[in-house]
């Protein structure tokens, strides 16, 4: 109300403003680098609780005007501190005003009005706080409590829907205009208001990308009314654009994740290869190289698990970079939740990648078509009334491969080359697998018609979903995807095969349903159950390999199409509870687990074997989780949780608490802030295993299989911790500083060094080892999005640091190692224009300091003994000194699009690696065919690959 800033406001802003100073000072102190983001941590937790006190959030001035013979006034105030409120009314209005300091102590004042006079401004101000006032004899005003009357409240509830789509909108928030409270709408879209006092008000709402959307709605005393509100896609101010951690959101609600809507995944460059790639933009989540995966925050990319609407999707090989197992049409959007993500959300150590399918929107029946030289997509959607007031949205989605129409002869040409014998890896392991018809004859380990074999790659994949909602805002929602996966080189099946060469071709399908039944019991209580289902398969059909495939109910025949399977039947229930400062969500599921596989993971006849009879895994899986969100200040939230977790072969209960505190403030007029903390524990109670490939023609380096635990293992435990920081400014920029710390403990590695001529007999037996990892890392992003007359952009970069070690027993001295996928300097630059029907995007990264440059096989097979390693001439058994030189790529896309009626058109061109840069992503050692030396050699990645898409939708 003063013309020198927000009320209240300042004295939050000195401990935020020095954040940057003190990361600076932090990095740089004599401390290991693992505790130094612990000591920032402690160190940003202390300034929290400087500035916990609950302050103004927002109070413009006020402006002061005459009408006629008196003074009029104009303010705004929202959560601004009664006292501070009061006294600013006295000095700008000169009222004669007595107050008792402890009469308003701790109340807040929700005041919006233009052009009152003094005595109605004071009866805005001490709205809805509580109190009153009396204007003595003298004319001077007193003010008291109001006299206690039992308000006549009701309960008032509703979903939050995209227009478009139909779809709910998770997350939302909603503010009863006049009153000032709020709340945030569930993953579901839903929200809960109880104890409204009677009288009619305006529901305001506001989500990432959408148009604020308002309700005016009338609460009676005793009732409970449900609303339903429309949210409209806003034609941001550059599409497409990755939304990166939710931070088009306001406040804390942006932090701790990191989301992408739809359009974002299709606008991407790399869209057509993988659109999971769509949401490694983000500061946290880094993927690089040919066949790569995803990590988060600088975990294993297997510690994450992907969830598609709930349901668990197991994907075994590195081809995560080329083709994702999702289509591109069938997502509406996809979230991940990192370091310190709520108990609601799992139980796995790294993250949680959330994908939802995309339902229809629109009445009647609509298609749309998308082809490439890769795949075409296809998919069907629509909205239909039904009776009894029921409305339906349903799609269904679909993908084909093409390669075998169109190959990519340059993408073909970098598979032929990483499909090459690899001399040391045949000679050194071929003689313990020799052909068996023959092994007094080997081959020739470089014979050409190895490497002349083309590539097999090929997929298809289903997608259908449906919502059906009624206007009591109980709906039912069902969903079902299969997906199956070949890639490999397929020819080395011919024989005969030169001694030691195995194949490198895998096959594996997915499949996954979900039925869930949501309805709203009362006006504080949402409700649901539901069902799931996922099957999983991995199979590898190459004879005479040594990767034996047995069956666990006849061990040791030949089974080539039974290596990997894990069957998931899951029944859930949960509700979520509102009653005033509290948000109680409570769940509990059983999970019935099938599965069967078998490993002889060392290449030798008689090397050790892992298999489902041996390990006796967990059919039955109890979990539960509590979890209350605590509004202890109108901008603080307290959420604390814990998920536990029964396994019926372990007969014990294992404990997951987990704790997040989010603060937000407008600061000053310069900048809004806002803030979270975030803590827990985190299991993992299906245990994957990286496997080296030591094939003499490894076109993937490793592949993953998954094993629930045995009765004899303790589930790995892993620790988080988590602080982030976002500053938005007046004028568009936004800021986010990041920082992670974790620890886990109890991790399963294959035992390479164990002795191949002992079979296990219990359990592992041996064949496995236990680990610990640690990492810690910050991440630093600045974005604008603005326009400039026809042309509209966004613009951003992030830096990020990172340090991820493990430490395995019986590998390198037992001393702590980088880990493989650590990169310590990442650098991403993004530019989104658009101008009329065209837009162009372009994406660049920059990786240094990566460690690990000879493929796994070398360090896994060969790296366990010292002299194997002298012998050879090269050091693997210090991977941390094998530096790779810097990986720098450049992406761009540019996009044509037309519409004609009810039908639209786009075509686009992309080009993946524009500056044809030879990143290496492995070296190899072969046998220099002029001097019989070994050498070393390089494999590269991701080649000059142009590509061109069009799309059509009706």
């Amino acid at each position: 109300m003063h013309e020198d800033g927000p009320v209240g406001c300042e004295p939050a802003c000195a401990p935020i403003a020095c954040t940057p100073v003190c990361l600076a000072l932090l990095t740089r102190a004599v401390l290991p680098p693992a505790y130094r983001l612990l000591a920032l941590w402690l160190l940003a937790f202390g300034l929290l609780v400087l500035v916990l006190t609950p302050r103004g959030t927002s109070a413009q001035d006020a402006r002061t005007q005459r009408v006629g013979n008196q003074s009029v006034y104009s303010v705004a105030l929202v959560g601004v501190p009664l006292a501070d409120a009061l006294q600013v009314l006295i000095e700008q209005t000169a009222i004669d005003l007595l107050f008792d300091s402890d009469v308003v102590a701790g109340r807040q004042s929700y005041c919006r009005a233009r052009d009152l006079v003094h005595e109605d401004l004071l009866r805005c101000v001490l709205d809805r706080t509580g109190l009153d006032y009396v204007r003595l004899s003298n004319g001077a005003y007193v003010v008291i409590q109001k006299p206690k009357i039992a308000d006549r409240t009701g309960r008032l509830s509703g979903t939050i829907i995209d227009d478009e789509t139909g779809a709910p909108l998770p997350r939302a928030s909603v503010v009863l205009d006049a009153s000032g409270r709020g709340v945030m709408a569930s993953d579901d879209g839903r929200f809960a208001i109880v104890d409204v006092t009677t009288g009619t008000y305006q529901l305001a709402a506001s989500h990432v990308a959408y148009d604020p959307a308002y309700s005016t709605v009338s609460v009676a005393a005793d009732s409970s009314v449900a609303v339903t509100i429309r949210m409209s896609p806003r034609i941001v101010t550059a599409m497409p654009v990755v939304v990166d951690a939710r931070d088009e959101e306001r406040g804390a609600t942006a932090l701790g994740g990191s989301s992408t809507q739809a359009p974002e995944v299709l606008d991407e460059p790399s869209a057509t290869i993988d659109p999971l790639r769509a949401v490694t933009l983000a500061v946290g989540v880094h993927s690089d190289g040919l066949l790569s995966d995803m990590h988060i925050q600088g975990s294993a990319s297997g510690e994450h698990r992907y969830m598609l609407d709930g349901t668990s999707i197991f994907v075994p090989v590195r081809n995560g970079g080329l083709v994702g197992p999702f289509s591109p049409l069938a997502i509406r959007q996809i979230t991940i939740h990192k370091a310190g993500y709520a108990a609601r959300y799992g139980s796995h150590p790294a993250g949680v990648v959330e994908i939802e399918h995309a339902l229809g929107s629109r009445r009647g029946v609509h298609v749309a078509g998308r082809a490439d030289p890769v795949s075409f997509n296809a998919r069907a959607s629509g909205s239909v009334a039904l009776r009894s007031g029921i409305t339906a949205q349903w799609a269904v989605s679909g993908r084909r491969a093409l390669w075998d129409w169109f190959r990519l002869r340059a993408l073909e040409d970098r598979f032929r080359s990483w499909s090459e014998p690899n001399d040391l890896i045949v000679e050194t392991l071929g003689s313990a697998s020799s052909d068996p018809n023959n092994p007094d004859d080997p081959s020739d380990p470089a014979e050409p018609s190895l490497a002349s074999g083309s590539v097999e790659l090929d997929f298809t994949d289903l997608h259908a979903a449906a919502r059906f909602q009624r206007r009591n805002l109980s709906s039912i929602y069902v969903s079902a995807y299969h997906g199956r996966n070949v890639f490999g080189n397929g020819a080395l099946e011919a024989q005969p095969r030169p001694a030691g060469v195995i194949g490198d071709d895998y096959r594996w399908t997915n499949r996954a349903a979900r039925i869930r039944y949501e309805w709203v019991p009362n006006g504080r209580t949402f409700a649901h159950v539901e069902g799931r289902s996922s099957s999983y398969s991995l199979r590898h059909p190459f004879a005479g390999s040594p990767l034996e495939v047995t069956s666990s109910g006849n061990q040791g025949a030949a089974s080539p199409r039974d290596f990997n399977e894990i069957d998931e039947s899951t029944l859930s229930s949960g509700l979520t509870y509102h009653r005033s400062r509290h948000v109680v969500e409570v769940g509990l599921e059983g999970t019935l687990v099938d599965s069967d596989f078998s490993l002889r993971y060392h290449p030798s006849d008689n090397g050790p074997i892992v298999t489902d009879s041996l390990i006796m895994p967990s059919r039955l899986r109890v979990a539960g989780f509590v979890e209350d969100v605590v509004t202890m200040a109108p901008r603080t939230k307290l959420t604390v949780g814990s998920r536990l977790t029964w396994l019926a072969n372990h007969n014990t209960a294992y404990a997951e608490p987990r704790i997040a505190l989010t603060h937000e403030w407008s600061g000053s007029h310069v900048a809004a802030w806002a803030l979270r903390l975030a803590g827990g524990r985190y299991r993992q109670f299906i245990e994957q295993v990286d496997v080296a490939s030591y094939s003499g023609t490894a076109l993937i380096p490793t592949f993953r299989f998954w094993i629930p635990l045995g009765a004899d293992v303790v589930p790995s435990k892993n620790h988080h911790a988590s602080l982030d920081v976002q500053a938005t400014t007046r004028n568009g920029w936004r800021f986010r500083v990041e920082t992670y710390l974790k620890q886990s403990t109890d991790q399963l590695h294959l035992n390479y060094a164990l002795d191949t001529d002992v079979e296990p007999e219990t359990d592992f037996d041996g064949s496995v080892v236990r680990g610990d990892a640690r990492a810690a890392g910050i991440g630093v992003a600045i974005s604008r999005a603005f326009a400039v007359r026809a042309l509209q952009a966004k613009v951003d970069a992030s830096y990020e640091f990172m340090r991820s070690e493990r430490r395995i027993e019986q590998r390198f001295g037992g001393a702590y190692q980088p880990a493989p996928w650590e990169v310590p300097h990442a650098v991403r630059l993004g530019a989104d224009l658009r101008v009329g029907p065209w837009s162009f995007v372009a994406r660049m990264r920059y990786a240094a300091g990566r460690s690990w440059a000879f493929l796994p096989a070398y360090y896994d097979y060969l790296g366990t003994n010292p002299s194997t390693s002298t012998q050879l001439g090269f050091d693997l058994t210090s991977p941390g000194l094998h530096d790779l030189p810097i990986d720098l790529q450049l992406d761009a896309g540019i996009t044509y699009r037309m519409t004609a009626g009810t039908t639209a058109l786009e075509a686009r061109i992309t080009v993946i690696n524009v500056l044809n840069r030879r990143n290496v992503t492995h070296w190899v050692i072969n046998r220099d065919e002029a001097s019989d030396q070994l050498v070393r050699q390089n494999r590269f990645g991701t080649p000059l690959l142009p590509l061109f898409s069009i799309q059509l939708t009706h």
